[in-house]
């Protein structure tokens, strides 16, 4: 009894370990034209947008990164990386960090900007722990192709932008780096002051409809005695439930027009 129980285990353990083999070398026939696809990929994307692809042929150093892209008179390094033969899945991950430190060859190159992309085969991507490594002068992000379409629209945006002439690259891209920091945080402060505000609108709509008329009508009294009190009237209009509710979604609204979520609007009861 012990040895069929034993056996069945071990016959599990079996069909698991062929079954990874199983997945490990479909992955191997992905991996074996890896690069080729990449830069295929790339070429052909470059030329969607308008942007000058330079192959390693023609990158102007003796070091010759598999793909670059001309942005602003600056070389922006797209590295394919996959698992050699004789590497399997663990090792490859295990071996990124050496990759990325690799890197720093070109970043002592002037004319590259200082955030490299090294694009590794989607079907490892979800098992690679981090996609952004700071090195201190440089940042080198781990991509897909699929990544690839949207950071060249990107690209191409910026390239078409004159208001940076006159800048150095260097403070070209902080610069960007630092107006995009900029929109990011006030749009999430929006974002936050939408929730809030929908929020507690919602709990004086609930103190309305749970109080009785006369106590309601005392408080909405008090608040404008209180509206009253104060030294610049707001343009003489009653400060509201409905004023309230009609500037939230006034400014939802325009929060929407630029791409800021808002929470959504509940159907009154």
């Amino acid at each position: 009894m012990v040895t069929r129980v034993n056996e069945r285990e071990k016959q599990k353990e079996d069909d698991k370990e062929k079954n990874r083999q199983n997945i490990e070398n479909q992955r191997r026939i992905s991996w074996q034209t890896h690069e080729d696809d990449v830069s295929s990929f790339i070429k052909d994307q470059c030329r969607i947008y308008g942007i000058e692809y330079i192959g390693p042929e023609e990158f102007p150093d003796k070091l010759k990164p598999d793909n670059s892209i001309l942005i602003s008179d600056r070389y922006v390094i797209f590295d394919a990386k996959s698992p050699k033969d004789s590497e399997d899945t663990s090792a490859f991950i295990n071996g990124i960090n050496t990759k990325v430190k690799q890197q720093v060859k070109y970043i002592k190159l002037s004319a590259v900007k200082k955030d490299i992309y090294l694009v590794v085969p989607s079907n490892l991507y979800k098992e690679i722990p981090k996609t952004q490594y700071q090195q201190g002068s440089y940042d080198v992000w781990i991509i897909t192709l699929e990544q690839i379409p949207v950071m060249l629209a990107h690209f191409k945006e910026t390239m078409d932008y004159n208001d940076f002439d006159g800048l150095s690259p260097e403070d070209r891209d902080a610069l960007v780096k630092e107006l995009g920091a900029y929109a990011f945080n006030l749009r999430r402060k929006l974002m936050i002051d939408g929730y809030f505000g929908k929020q507690f609108l919602q709990v004086l709509k609930n103190t309305k409809n749970n109080l009785s008329e006369e106590l309601y009508n005392e408080i909405e009294q008090a608040v404008k005695n209180l509206g009253d009190s104060l030294p610049t009237k707001r343009s003489g209009k009653p400060l509201s439930l409905d004023s309230v509710d009609q500037d939230i979604k006034e400014i939802n609204f325009m929060s929407q027009q630029i791409g800021i979520p808002t929470p959504p609007e509940k159907e009154e009861s």
